[in-house]
């Protein structure tokens, strides 16, 4: 025991002579010194999983869980940390590197550790808020700068480590209908809108559309599907729908009036599943007037007929 006493006291010495030395003479004991330093060693760990499942931009913050494990390494890295049992290293955590359409911050960014061999670990959340420029499930990187301090022959050092994460898709519609909503039209007549849409969103959109609830006899007729780019990269984001409605045409005199719904619904381009909220738009027919149907070509039959018994009777009277 007095042994072990013995030996941690002169190594204590001699690491406080080293420190002292290197200060005075650095260029001369340079070798003497290193026997004793010890090197420090971040490892920087993230929750891998937590990190690639994609997150919604503009209002979803995603926090990453990350651990900052510390440790100290060298010929004497049992014995050396001993003499600095009383001091914290100091360790300072940056962004170096990050995707411009997010901000990204790091809680603490600061750490106090003791210095051990078997090494110590504290735990960071890196904060990330995605705004509307991010590319639907693209990969994010996020470069992380660790610096701890030198304290006496505990050798101080900068560490770096990369963290990847995925915006997810951020469904975003603005709906124009130039002409209004609302048309007035004869029962052998059909209204015609044109829908224009824009997508506001962070990826190509897949728009689905249909006319929902259709009251009894009316027909209703829409582009299904269609392709719109995203505005993100200075492509077009904007596109026109047609919606034709024709109302019920039976014989005889009609006023009606209907409301018309119009379910249009934004979806991830490669993956329809992924769909954003629906969006409702209603239309108002107001169909007035006689109709005939099937009528039309006896009528004008029965016309032609009149008019050539009249021409007849004349050219006998002549």
């Amino acid at each position: 025991m007095k042994t072990i006493k013995t030996v941690t006291t002169i190594i204590t010495l001699l690491i406080v002579f080293a420190s002292v030395y290197t200060i005075i003479m650095p260029s001369s004991s340079a070798k003497f010194s290193d026997i004793f330093s010890c090197y420090s060693k971040v490892i920087i760990d993230f929750d891998n999983e937590v990190a690639n499942h994609p997150f919604l931009p503009v209002d979803m913050v995603k926090e990453i869980p990350m651990t900052i494990n510390y440790s100290v390494e060298g010929y004497f890295d049992n014995e050396v940390p001993l003499s600095y049992a009383n001091l914290d290293n100091f360790i300072y955590l940056d962004i170096v590197e990050k995707p411009d359409w997010c901000t990204v911050t790091l809680s603490p960014n600061f750490l106090k550790m003791k210095a051990t061999a078997d090494g110590l670990t504290e735990e960071v959340k890196l904060i990330i808020k995605v705004d509307e420029n991010a590319h639907a499930l693209s990969i994010g990187k996020i470069g992380i700068k660790v610096d701890v301090d030198r304290t006496g022959a505990l050798q101080g050092g900068t560490f770096y480590s990369n963290i990847s994460f995925i915006p997810g898709f951020y469904p975003l519609l603005n709906l124009n209908i130039p002409e209004g909503t609302i048309k007035k039209i004869g029962p052998l007549g059909t209204a015609k809108f044109n829908i224009e849409i824009e997508n506001m969103g962070n990826a190509k959109t897949t728009v689905i559309c249909n006319a929902i609830n259709l009251p009894e006899g009316w027909i209703a007729s829409i582009d299904q599907e269609t392709l719109i780019e995203t505005g993100i990269g200075g492509n077009d984001p904007k596109k026109t729908v047609s919606l034709v409605i024709q109302p019920p045409y039976g014989f005889g005199y009609h006023d009606d009036r209907e409301i018309i719904q119009v379910e249009i619904t934004p979806t991830y381009f490669e993956n329809q599943s992924i769909t954003g909220e629906k969006y409702l738009v209603y239309f108002t027919i107001q169909s007035k007037g006689f109709s005939t149907p099937g009528f039309e070509a006896a009528f004008a039959l029965f016309v032609l007929i009149g008019v050539s018994l009249v021409v007849k009777k004349q050219q006998k009277t002549l």
